[in-house]
């Protein structure tokens, strides 16, 4: 698995935790950095918002379904 698959693994991992105890409101894109020990800087190289880390979330749970 490519270095930037994992890391958005990871990513994407740390932010299914967060918004399933929090709420997909009270979840910051500093907290998810901090989450998956990583600047906020550099977390927007891997996804522009927190939108798109939540419609990667609901492709995933589709996939899984469907699967």
């Amino acid at each position: 698995m490519p270095r930037t698959d994992t890391i958005r693994t990871k990513i994407i991992d740390a932010a299914r935790r967060r918004i399933g105890r929090y709420g997909y409101c009270k979840t910051t894109m500093a907290e998810l950095a901090a989450d998956c020990g990583m600047s906020p800087g550099n977390l927007y190289r891997y996804f522009p918002g927190k939108l798109d880390i939540a419609a990667e979330i609901a492709r995933n749970a589709f996939d899984e379904t469907i699967a």
